[in-house]
């Protein structure tokens, strides 16, 4: 079983031919709306796959939230655990431009109302004992430390931190996960590394080893995603396809991630799976609903 901690967001989507500059108007195509937020991406994405998936989390008291539980509840996340809240839901502003790649700005809503106690409460209410914990870092950081600490309490195998959008963490998050994935700005907002400058990905990817991290992988984007154990590293090439939104291609990646762990395969295997379900991903616009079923990949 997989338990996956996060936000749950409409997304509100703006096709541009360019991504504006600082100060700049650009004209866009209709606004299209699509449930999103990286917990419930990363949480549909795994029960697409066939993964069982239960959602901590909070939404709000609007028509965004109705959306928002149909959507996960339709690709069979348990939302038993997802908790209403007066108030507004969490939304996403998206700018995509005609290379796929993205601007958001998120408002957190009622995704900012999780507190360590509904998480504890959560977990005591789950039917199994789940072998993968999941969060990211839209939700209060007191609610993420809490999720994680449970989870090491319990005994929960996997713990999977996808720090997005990074901010400094307590050495208490760092101390209780296992696997860390970062994309390439995240990984240097963390470290104070910069990548390209520093001799590579190796000093990046020793800082959180140093920090007793078992497992690194680093998102690539269109390069696939470097994995590294003890420090020793090896880099899985991303399938070569059309890019039409790469909004939500890294939480297709955690959620293929979780899946192929919770299933027992070894890591390098639930890697390459994760960056094949991600390329997929992106040939698709919109966030949930891009997101491939096992049959797909």
């Amino acid at each position: 079983m997989i338990v996956v901690c996060g936000s749950a967001n409409m997304d509100l989507v703006i096709r541009t031919p360019n991504l504006p500059k600082p100060g700049e108007t650009v004209l866009g195509e209709a606004l299209h709306t699509f449930p999103g937020g990286k917990g419930a991406n990363q949480a549909v994405a795994a029960a697409k796959l066939g993964g069982q998936v239960a959602f901590f989390g909070k939404y709000g008291e609007d028509t965004f939230g109705d959306s928002l539980i149909s959507s996960m509840e339709e690709a069979g996340v348990v939302t038993a655990h997802l908790w209403r809240m007066p108030g507004p839901s969490g939304v996403a502003m998206i700018l995509v431009d005609d290379a796929g790649q993205n601007q958001i700005v998120v408002s957190p809503g009622a995704n900012g109302q999780l507190h360590p106690a509904d998480v504890r409460r959560s977990y005591g209410e789950l039917a199994e004992h789940p072998r993968v914990a999941l969060a990211q870092l839209e939700i209060p950081i007191k609610a993420v430390a809490s999720f994680f600490a449970e989870a090491l309490v319990r005994e929960v195998p996997w713990r999977i931190l996808n720090p997005a959008p990074a901010q400094e963490l307590p050495d208490a998050i760092y101390r209780s996960i296992n696997v860390i994935v970062p994309n390439e700005p995240e990984t240097e907002a963390l470290t104070g590394i910069r990548l390209h400058e520093s001799g590579g990905y190796a000093p990046a990817v020793q800082w959180f080893h140093e920090r007793g991290i078992e497992h690194v992988i680093l998102t690539l984007g269109e390069r696939g995603a470097l994995y590294s154990r003890e420090g020793n590293m090896e880099f899985f090439d991303a399938l070569k396809v059309d890019v039409v939104d790469s909004t939500a291609a890294g939480d297709a990646f955690c959620g293929a991630l979780a899946v192929g762990l919770d299933e027992g395969y070894d890591m390098t295997e639930c890697i390459a799976f994760a960056v094949g379900v991600a390329s997929k991903s992106v040939t698709k616009p919109g966030a949930q609903a891009s997101m491939p079923y096992r049959h797909e990949v």
